[in-house]
C-alpha cells in the first residue's frame, strides 16, 4: 500500500512539473506575440496602443489552456486593425489626438475633429485598406497574426516533449 502511495504521488508530481513547464511554454510564445503587436501597432499620438499589450490569466482549467491577450487602450482594436468607412466616428474620440498632433483647441479643434471623423465614415482610415488583421471581430486571432503564430510554436514546443 505505502509503495502504491509513493508511485501515486510521483505521478503527481510529474504533472505538476508538466503543468509548470506548459504555462511557461505559453507565457514564452505569448510575450513573443505581444512584442509582435507592440512592433506593430502604430504609434499614434498618445503612444498609449503600443504600451497598452499584455498578457494574463495563463493557467490550465479542465483540460483546457487559458492564456489572455489584451490591450488596455480605448478603441484598441480600431486603432490597430483600422476603420473601415461607413459610420462616422463620435469626433469627441478624435479630440486628443487633434489636441496632440495639430496643437490645436476650443472651437478649432472641435471642427477639426469633427471633419476628421467625417473624413473617416466617408472613406475609412489608411490601414482598413491595407487589410492588417491581427483579429477577428469574435476576438480570436486571424490567420497568420502574431497570437496564430504563437500558437503555432506551442503546439510544434509541446511535440517535442
Amino acid at each position: 500500500m505505502s509503495i502504491e502511495f509513493q508511485s501515486d504521488f510521483k505521478a503527481d508530481v510529474e504533472i505538476e512539473k508538466l503543468k509548470s513547464q506548459l504555462i511557461d511554454i505559453v507565457d514564452d510564445e505569448f510575450l513573443k506575440a505581444v512584442a509582435d503587436l507592440q512592433r506593430n501597432s502604430p504609434i499614434g499620438a498618445t503612444r498609449e496602443l503600443k504600451k497598452g499589450w499584455d498578457i494574463s490569466g495563463t493557467s490550465l482549467q479542465s483540460g483546457e489552456l487559458v492564456c489572455m491577450v489584451s490591450n488596455s487602450t480605448d478603441n484598441a482594436l480600431n486603432r490597430l486593425e483600422g476603420r473601415k468607412s461607413g459610420r462616422q466616428p463620435p469626433s469627441s474620440a478624435l479630440e486628443k489626438w487633434v489636441a496632440f498632433k495639430l496643437k490645436l483647441s476650443g472651437k478649432e479643434l472641435k471642427s477639426v475633429a469633427f471633419l476628421i471623423a467625417r473624413k473617416i465614415g466617408k472613406e475609412g482610415t489608411e490601414r482598413s485598406k491595407r487589410n492588417f488583421k491581427e483579429f477577428l471581430v469574435d476576438g480570436t486571432p486571424a490567420k497568420n497574426s502574431a497570437v496564430d503564430r504563437a500558437i503555432t510554436r506551442i503546439q510544434r514546443r509541446l511535440d517535442k516533449i
